[in-house]
């Protein structure tokens, strides 16, 4: 996991990151032949918050 240091102490529901998570295994991770990582990178974009895979 990549976040920015001056968000870490805000706190948000584990239900946002959910979804964006588990869709990232079932449709790119458990379709690979080879092992697979999933990088989740959180940060603060001029004054909104983002939140991808990659």
């Amino acid at each position: 996991m990549e976040i920015d240091e001056n968000i870490l102490s805000y706190k948000i529901t584990p239900l946002l990151i959910q979804p964006l998570v588990e869709n990232a295994i079932i449709h790119g991770l458990e379709m690979k032949e080879e092992p697979g990582m999933l990088r989740i990178r959180i940060q603060e974009d001029g004054g909104r918050y983002t939140c991808r895979s990659k």
